[in-house]
């Protein structure tokens, strides 16, 4: 398997990086990780994927990029921001979507939000964000406030080594290869006093200040126009059936694809994975 290339793309006051794969000429395909995940999500499919240049952000405060800068907060919306934004520093008016759970979440979102530079959309084991309904909004933020108070001065947790480490992100995964846990710390973590740590900034932990209410996510999701694929796990998230069944409905344009696997089936079972994106793709 050949390294991807590294790039860093600014964005607004600070920079994010990404892994690219494919012919520089290759049908544009941005790749959006899910949360405290980092770009190496997509290293064992995004070879796969045939006349394709994939492009895999690291998140602001993900793996090796920049960290929002003095009281910045990590709210949903700004990841679509952020989203289009590394779109635009790649010279990319419209593209194609790939998104994994958060980052299914943001990809929908983004399609639904500006239509027209969407040329297609995969969204794996996520499908629009989190939700809050509206009377629990003042509760959903009071919640926030206090977790923000309590991390104020948070440092990120040590480990003794990478061995400590690669235990506790198969643990919070559930179902994931040890292969794939190996390339998330590989990218994701690094050598501090002590032992190891994670890259990802602490501040991602802290509850949401404020979530979109279902309403509203199928009013985004309605307005997705270009053709989507929903791949999801037998073995992974336990979304809520009746809820998904609601989302998936508001989309004309949607083909749904079960998979064996954990909620990263995507690395775990990458080539099952790529055949059915060569196919849709």
């Amino acid at each position: 398997m050949s390294s991807p290339e590294e790039i860093r793309l600014e964005l607004y006051d600070f920079e994010i990086s990404a892994l690219c794969w494919g012919p520089e000429d290759g049908a544009p395909l941005l790749a959006l990780h899910g949360w405290l995940d980092n770009a190496s999500s997509f290293e064992p499919i995004a070879q796969l994927l045939e006349g394709y240049r994939v492009v895999a952000i690291d998140f602001p405060g993900h793996g090796k990029s920049d960290w929002r800068r003095g009281a910045g907060y990590y709210h949903f919306a700004d990841w679509i921001v952020d989203g289009f934004a590394a779109a635009d520093a790649l010279g990319w008016e419209t593209f194609n979507l790939l998104g994994h759970s958060m980052g299914g979440g943001v990809a929908s979102f983004m399609a639904g939000t500006i239509p027209d530079r969407i040329t297609k959309l995969v969204c794996v084991e996520g499908f629009g964000p989190m939700s809050t309904p509206a009377e629990k909004a003042p509760e959903q933020l009071e919640s926030a406030v206090g977790t923000i108070a309590k991390a104020k001065n948070k440092l990120p947790m040590v480990y003794k080594d990478r061995e400590v480490a690669l235990e506790r992100r198969i643990k919070a995964a559930g179902i994931l290869h040890e292969e794939s846990a190996q390339l998330l710390i590989q990218r994701g973590m690094h050598d501090v006093e002590g032992g190891v740590s994670f890259r990802f900034d602490p501040r991602l932990r802290l509850r949401s200040l404020h979530r979109f209410t279902e309403e509203q996510v199928h009013a985004f999701l309605s307005r997705i126009a270009c053709p989507t694929l929903l791949i999801r796990a037998n073995q992974g998230w336990p979304f809520d059936k009746d809820m998904m069944k609601a989302r998936v409905s508001c989309v004309n344009q949607l083909e749904v694809q079960k998979l064996d696997g954990g909620h990263h089936v995507h690395m775990d079972h990458a080539q099952a994975v790529a055949q059915i994106l060569n196919t849709f793709l």
